[in-house]
């Protein structure tokens, strides 16, 4: 098993020199090999290979309380760290270091095409519990994507452990369908995504209250696939439950589109489509400067619904001129003072913007 995760902490990978040997890449990422070598992926053949699962400790040790879903703030990869490095420390001789690109075809391929899954945790607690799910599972191999920004935390653990054994799941709480058919589905695979996908299901819900919402978001993303493409997919009648076929669909990826379509493009009964993405690429800017650059801001979010439903068009002066004028505000904040509004950086769930 293997996991391609953003960077940890410099301690963990000096326990990781220590125990084997292996080199880590410069790029600010590793990744960590565990059990036999898995579709290609090389393990350091120095290292013993156990036969039984290895010790880990009890994810609660790590988990941030969460007494309401999007009002507290977490580092998902520090927390992730911690708990990697202590598994290390419990499990000498199972981890070894090696450089990422090993991990991928020279030629660029997308992650997927060397492993079983590819999980983007939405908060640290679901991040706990994908790391813990790759370590437990040694004959998979998985990547997982997160930013190191401190952002808003969803679900508690007993929730994460849920939605990560699911993949997918509906975020009631955050929707306003009430179990019947939706307006819209609001979909979001990252953690950057899920927080302006939740920022924007706030002000729709504010500006137009009988506006009925469903909050999918996605962990796993094998998952979109059919259940004939690979073997964590959903059928259509399940992928159905989720994503109705006559409903439009507005979906925040952390990645490039084309990838979200082409994980869909055979599912026949699929409605209308819209992906943004988000690539931590570009000019340095602030962080939600960059989002923005990208139209993948909670903002664009709610414009693009604005533009998909007709009967919003007659009844949106007020959001879009609220859209305008926090959009023009943020460019001369950010020109001014090199950093993102306090509104922005501060927002939580159900907070005034």
């Amino acid at each position: 098993m293997s996991i391609h995760s953003p960077a940890l902490s410099e301690d963990f990978l000096s326990r990781i020199r220590e125990s084997q040997s292996g080199s880590v890449s410069s790029r600010g990422h590793i990744a960590v090999t565990l059990g036999p070598a898995v579709k290609g992926v090389h393990t350091n053949p120095a290292a013993p290979q156990p036969q039984a699962d290895p010790s880990l400790p009890s994810l609660r040790d790590y988990a941030v309380r969460v007494m309401q879903p999007g009002r507290v703030l977490g580092d998902a990869t520090r927390i992730q760290g911690e708990f990697v490095h202590d598994a290390v420390v419990l499990n000498p001789g199972w981890f070894s270091g090696v450089d990422p690109g090993q991990l991928y075809p020279q030629s660029g391929n997308v992650p997927f095409s060397v492993t079983d899954h590819v999980y983007l945790p939405p908060d640290a607690n679901t991040m706990l519990c994908v790391t813990h799910r790759c370590i437990r599972n040694r004959y998979a191999s998985s990547s997982i994507v997160a930013s190191r920004q401190r952002l808003p935390q969803w679900l508690n653990l007993d929730a994460a452990v849920l939605h990560c054994a699911a993949g997918i799941g509906i975020w009631h709480w955050a929707s306003t369908d009430y179990g019947t058919e939706p307006d819209v589905v609001m979909a979001c695979c990252g953690d950057i995504p899920t927080r302006e996908t939740l920022a924007a299901v706030d002000l729709l819900r504010r500006f137009f209250p009988a506006l009925k919402i469903r909050v999918v978001n996605v962990v796993n993303l094998m998952m979109l696939q059919s259940s004939g493409q690979h073997p964590r997919g959903l059928s259509d009648r399940f992928f159905s439950t989720f994503f109705p076929p006559d409903k439009p669909i507005i979906f925040a990826f952390h990645g490039y589109a084309a990838l979200i379509y082409w994980l869909t493009g055979l599912r026949s009964d699929l409605g209308e489509l819209k992906v943004l993405e988000y690539r931590e690429e570009g000019p340095i800017t602030t962080p939600f400067d960059k989002v923005v650059r990208y139209e993948i801001d909670r903002f664009h979010l709610v414009r693009q619904v604005i533009e998909c439903l007709p009967q919003l068009h007659d009844c949106a002066a007020d959001a879009r001129r609220y859209i305008r004028n926090w959009l023009t505000t943020h460019q001369r904040y950010v020109a001014e003072y090199g950093e993102d509004l306090p509104q922005i950086r501060n927002w939580t769930w159900g907070s005034e913007l």
